[in-house]
């Protein structure tokens, strides 16, 4: 076995056990939030305590929508896009602390024109936090404040994909790890 095969069976390896990490944590939200976590955007601060699965309530702020181009190679071609938009209370007024941003789409370019008025009849907005940080969305204008989170709008936890993707990742990570114990242990036989 040459070095190029231990190093790409080490990458593999490394490669599943982040990949089990993630299905690990996409499972135990499947099994310990059966169902969002409600909250009202204008108490949400001082009431979060890091669910990952979450409805709040209040106005989704279209006046500061951020839209960015769908870079999923699902869309490539389709001209799709995604809405970010902070949630917010009845009352928020610039300058107040923004917590909760949503992220909605992907959209056509017909739909995005009617998305603000679609938006505005909105109590809020539910689904799975995201994982990352929100870094490329223009929102210089908004306060943002910790406890920050961006919803995936209609996302839930899925008990059969977690169960599935982990079992996957650990399937691979085991194999690949036991071909490069197995090429490390003949090479070091062979070096005798």
């Amino acid at each position: 076995m040459n070095a190029l095969r231990y190093i790409k069976l080490g990458m593999l390896a490394l490669g599943c056990v982040f990949g089990v990490y993630l299905g690990v944590r996409d499972l135990r939200v499947a099994l310990s939030e059966r169902a969002p976590a409600v909250f009202d955007a204008a108490s949400f601060a001082e009431r979060y305590e890091g669910q990952r699965w979450i409805e709040v309530r209040g106005r989704v702020a279209v006046e500061h929508r951020a839209v960015r181009a769908s870079r999923s190679s699902a869309h490539a071609g389709q001209g799709r896009s995604y809405i970010t938009a902070p949630v917010v209370g009845a009352g928020w007024s610039e300058g107040e602390s923004v917590h909760v941003l949503a992220t909605f789409g992907p959209f056509t370019r017909a739909e995005l024109e009617g998305w603000p008025e679609e938006a505005a009849r909105l109590e809020g907005a539910g689904g799975i936090i995201r994982p990352v940080p929100l870094d490329d969305a223009p929102f210089d204008a908004l306060t943002l404040a910790e406890p920050r989170v961006v919803i995936n709008v209609g996302t839930a936890p899925d008990l059969m994909t977690a169960s599935l993707f982990s079992g996957l990742m650990l399937l691979g990570g085991g194999l690949a790890g036991f071909l490069l114990l197995t090429g490390l242990r003949e090479l070091r036989r062979g070096s005798r």
